[in-house]
């Protein structure tokens, strides 16, 4: 049987085939999409990762031009990092294929499973709160 974090891995994996992104790069667009623009700092404390391991992720996303750098007006040595037009193309497709596989992944348990896959979903999200 297999853990949890190898059914995401596996699932992730999958995702990745289809729109070129993983998780984390996906995750990564989304941020930086909800904030408008963030700075390598404040994505890296999101990510929870090395300024320089999240400035390697920027560098790849930049090259395929998804991102962008922006140096700020006041202080040129602060960057800012924005989305792309294509990078917001690609996150929103790459949702849209994960809520697809999701769906089809639930869509083989019964509506009883669904229910207790549900339970023990809230189950483990709530015991970080006792």
């Amino acid at each position: 049987m297999l853990g949890t974090s190898q059914l995401i891995r596996q699932g992730s994996k999958k995702c990745r085939g289809f729109h070129y992104l993983s998780i984390i790069q996906l995750r990564t667009l989304l941020f930086i999409e909800r904030s408008g623009r963030c700075t390598m700092k404040e994505l890296a404390q999101y990510l929870g990762v090395t300024a320089p391991t999240a400035s390697v992720m920027i560098n790849n996303l930049e090259l395929d031009g998804l991102v962008a750098r922006q140096a700020d007006k006041i202080d040129r040595r602060l960057m800012h990092i924005r989305i792309s037009a294509k990078g917001k193309k690609k996150s929103h497709e790459a949702m849209e294929h994960l809520k697809n596989k999701l769906s089809a992944m639930f869509d083989r348990l019964s509506i009883k499973e669904q229910g207790q896959f549900s339970d023990l979903l809230e189950k483990i999200l709530t015991s970080d709160k006792q």
